[in-house]
């Protein structure tokens, strides 16, 4: 591309700039003729609403961390707590629930019989690489 052109907009970037602008009130979009289903964002919510808050204490915990001692790590991929796991963290997390991307690990941390936190680990997707500034700065050489 020579330099002083722009790059032709993707389809996705003006949507958001449509949708940008019908949330400020700049324009009115017609309604959807069609809306998509993602069976992952209904599976990380359905049903897991109506059990939370039944399981759950909610008021708070004071005083010293070392008084919530001892912490239990419990590893709940794969298991009925994992609901409880994805409707902790799309109700308290600022960025909701979305299911992690390849290998992942989710634990809920317990103290005194009560969930206090959600703990996941996700893979590194190494498909993007990582800038070779970052490999040098952990001591490692980066890939050919």
């Amino acid at each position: 591309m020579a330099t002083g052109q722009r790059r032709p907009a993707r389809p996705w970037s003006c949507r958001g700039l449509l949708l940008e602008l019908a949330r400020a009130g700049h324009l009115e979009l017609p309604s959807a003729t069609h809306v998509h289903r993602n069976p992952t964002v209904r599976r990380a919510t359905h049903g897991a609403k109506a059990l939370a808050p039944l399981l759950l204490d909610t008021t708070p915990l004071e005083g010293p961390l070392r008084a919530l001692r001892p912490l239990e790590f419990q590893q709940v991929r794969r298991t009925p707590e994992e609901s409880l796991f994805n409707y902790l963290v799309a109700e308290y997390h600022p960025l909701g629930y979305t299911r992690p991307v390849g290998e992942h690990l989710k634990y809920l941390v317990y103290a005194a019989g009560r969930p206090i936190a959600c703990v996941a680990w996700s893979s590194a997707p190494r498909h993007l690489g990582a800038p070779r500034p970052l490999y040098r700065l952990v001591g490692r050489s980066a890939p050919s």
